[in-house]
């Protein structure tokens, strides 16, 4: 109940912060690049890898964990990436790296 004393009471915004989300089209860019990936789709950072045939998202989801990197299985074929907005461009890249090596690495695997 508002004004009572069990109410919460949020300070304003002492300074201006701007935030607002990104777009991604370098990343974009970067994860279509990576082979076994067919499409990328989304708006802002929020993404969804569609990767090739024979490629288990959800193996691919859990070595990415183990790498570091925190993506989920929507589908069989699909990643989902839900970066903060305060991402930075380095830590873009390093997630493409992981995904391009744990693809790679899923790859090699598969082949032999």
């Amino acid at each position: 109940v508002p004004g009572s004393k069990d109410s919460i009471c949020i300070p304003p915004v002492l300074f201006p912060v701007k935030i607002c989300p990104k777009e991604s089209p370098v990343c974009t860019g970067l994860l279509e690049a990576l082979p076994g990936v067919v499409s990328v789709r989304g708006r802002g950072l929020l993404l969804a890898v569609e990767l090739e045939p024979g490629l288990d998202a959800a193996l691919v989801a859990t070595n990415c964990l183990e790498n570091g990197l925190v993506v989920n299985a929507v589908t069989k074929s699909a990643l989902r990436l839900a970066p903060p907005l305060l991402v930075s461009d380095a830590e873009c890249d390093q997630a493409v790296a992981i995904i391009g090596k744990t693809i790679a690495a899923l790859s090699v695997g598969s082949e032999q």
